[in-house]
């Protein structure tokens, strides 16, 4: 006999609603009797069927793995604790109602063998069903079967007083598609079994974990289904690295078809299927961006892909964390660095509309926007306070272009090391010239930026820059997961940054509005089809108040716009027209990308690493971009929202 790998599920709830190509779906592990019997009841009163079911003890105590299904179906029932003679009662009762057995699931309780079971009146052909059955006896109706030209549909492993037991059912296909199928596995025979078969152009199928005296066992069947849809499987892993398989397969498409719990430790193997993405289109993707990651020797990055506003495709590369085997996931949280200014520009655009002030309106001095708020630095004759030459003629908009006579001396990260961002801001503005004549030049600011979070902080009405973003700008658009960084640490589920000590001491959280915001890639997206000008989601500023934001600079040379990167003008419509912005680092890299094409195609990706000879160096973020950009265009992307 032979067999393969498999995959995981989740604790908590997925719905994932993907038009004609993928069912309505739910998926839970690590239920207690109690639970599990909750969730069935609730998920079929919604016209759910029960796929799948896997019994496990942990810790001496039954819990369950179940996969739900909202289609059409033939009449079914489904049952689970049953001892070994209440479950060949229902066997009798059932198959003698006209049901057929499709799933039967043997799992040990403090020594005790129990059942869970599926039942359904589809057509079928002829089929046969054990239980109970030692190593031997499972060999020998293995091969009897065989030779009658039944083939093993379903098989379970468990354990009875330290001895292995199978239940398993076979059915006259007559499809003339091959099939194998191994039990009694260790999992280096699993793995070694696994690889072979895939090899020869095998799918997994099923995959059933179980514990015998203290080991782990695996069985297994493999078929070559023509037409059969892209699948991934694992084995082995603990609650938390199943979830974030779970999340990272969730994210692409793929549908969970298996799910096995075993051990009393807790651990799961699984099998998924995607039914709404190309295998080429995957490996595509997979290759793109994996060989940008070998050549940079990058431990981990996180990417997320929208087509008009429905998030397409999001997936975690590599470790989130290398020392503790952390795998990214799009659920991973990362720096997302001078992305944070496109972010500021919304807030700033939505005060602006709400009449706020004026993008003409001054920013300091009497009468101006702060007044003399960031003056307190600043020598006082005659009651008034002495500002530096030109320092009252920036507008907001010269902040926004970057073109308020800002240079490299005013940068404030290292001033905020031990400053607030409005010390910083006084500070600054008291004992640094104006670098050029406000409105003569570009020179990219994070100080400019730094100013207009205090313009946030001060007139949007929450008491802080943070506050304000978060309630009025994030969480309408479904991100309200996204927050500035901790200065005491990482945030939960954040990335490490390499090299290790890459950011130094500086706050990251005192970057705020030019560089302080933490977010998964979904959750970038999020915001970002909010600000997008296509239809599929709400805009949170209407179409003028966007064109105006994406109109670049009368000294940028046509590339930077009010807290925007353009290329290809700001209605966009130029052949590889797109806009958008970087955010680089030390031990980050980040992008997030709107192609202005008509395509309806946008994208974010971070990397927890920058440039191994340029710490801070922009370059590295716009090669990604280029990277990422290359790969989604030649992609047949799916109809489904993952939102």
């Amino acid at each position: 006999m032979h067999m393969i790998h498999s995959l995981l599920l989740c604790l908590t709830a997925f719905l994932l609603a993907a038009q004609a190509q993928v069912n309505p779906w739910e998926a839970r592990h690590g239920l207690t009797a109690a639970a599990y019997q909750q969730e069935f009841n609730d998920l079929t009163s919604k016209g759910y069927r029960l796929n799948w079911l896997s019994g496990y003890a942990l810790d001496d105590v039954p819990h369950f793995a179940a996969i739900f299904e909202k289609k059409s179906s033939p009449a079914w029932v489904a049952r689970h604790g049953l001892t070994a003679q209440q479950y060949q009662d229902a066997f009798t009762q059932y198959v003698s109602q006209g049901f057929n057995l499709v799933l039967v699931n043997g799992y040990n309780v403090a020594g005790v063998d129990y059942y869970a079971a599926i039942w359904d009146k589809a057509a079928t052909g002829a089929w046969l069903a054990r239980h109970g059955m030692t190593a031997a006896d499972y060999q020998s109706a293995f091969d009897t079967n065989s030779k009658a030209g039944y083939r093993l549909v379903h098989v379970s492993g468990y354990s009875v007083k330290n001895d292995a037991r199978y239940a398993a059912i076979w059915r006259k296909t007559n499809d003339n598609i091959p099939w194998v199928a191994r039990h009694g596995m260790t999992g280096s025979d699993y793995q070694s079994a696994f690889n072979t078969y895939a090899n020869q152009g095998y799918r997994l199928v099923l995959v059933n974990g179980y514990q015998v005296g203290g080991t782990d066992y695996y069985v297994a069947i493999w078929d070559k289904a023509p037409g059969a849809a892209p699948w991934v499987a694992r084995h082995g892993l603990t609650s938390s690295q199943f979830q974030a398989e779970f999340d990272n397969n969730l994210y692409q498409g793929y549908v969970p078809t298996v799910v096995s719990g075993y051990n009393q430790a807790g651990h799961y193997a699984a099998v998924w299927e995607n039914r709404a993405m190309k295998g080429s289109d995957l490996s595509k993707l997979d290759a793109g961006i994996g060989a940008y990651m070998a050549k940079y020797k990058v431990p981990g990055l996180s990417l997320a892909v929208t087509q008009n506003d429905r998030l397409v495709f999001a997936k975690g590369y590599g470790f989130a964390d290398t020392a503790s085997g952390t795998i990214a996931t799009p659920n991973s949280r990362f720096r997302i660095m001078s992305i944070s200014k496109s972010i500021t520009a919304t807030a700033v655009m939505k005060l602006r509309d709400a009449g706020k002030f004026k993008l003409t309106d001054k920013v300091f001095g009497p009468g101006s926007v702060t007044g003399d708020t960031y003056a307190d630095k600043m020598p006082l004759v005659n009651n008034k306070r002495q500002y530096p030459a030109g320092l009252t003629d920036i507008r907001v908009q010269d902040l926004l272009e970057h073109q308020a006579g800002f240079g490299p001396e005013h940068d404030p990260e290292g001033a905020l090391k031990t400053l607030t961002p409005a010390q910083a801001v006084s500070k600054i503005l008291a004992a640094v010239p104006l670098n050029y004549t406000v409105g003569t030049q570009w020179a990219y600011s994070n100080f400019g930026f730094l100013v207009l979070g205090r313009l946030v902080a001060d007139l949007g009405g929450a008491g802080d820059y943070e506050t304000y973003v978060r309630s009025q700008i994030l969480a309408p658009a479904g991100a309200a997961g996204m927050q500035l960084a901790s200065n005491a640490g990482a945030l939960p589920g954040e990335a490490s940054y390499y090299p290790a000590g890459a950011s130094g001491s500086f706050r990251i959280h005192e970057f705020d509005s030019f560089g302080g915001w933490v977010a998964t890639m979904p959750d970038l997206a999020r915001w970002y089809t909010r600000f997008d000008g296509l239809p599929g989601r709400p805009d949170a500023l209407d179409a003028a108040t966007e064109t105006e934001m994406w109109t670049p600079g009368s000294k940028s040379g046509g590339g930077y716009a009010k807290g925007w990167i353009v290329n290809g003008g700001a209605a966009g419509g130029a052949p590889g027209g797109w806009r958008g912005h970087n955010g680089a680092f030390g031990g980050t890299s980040s992008f997030f990308s709107q192609r202005t094409d008509g395509t309806g195609l946008g994208f974010a990706v971070v990397m927890n690493i920058n440039s191994g000879n340029l710490q801070v160096g922009d370059g590295f973020s716009f090669e990604l971009r280029g990277v990422v950009d290359g790969i989604i265009g030649g992609v047949a992307w799916p109809a489904y929202d993952l939102f």
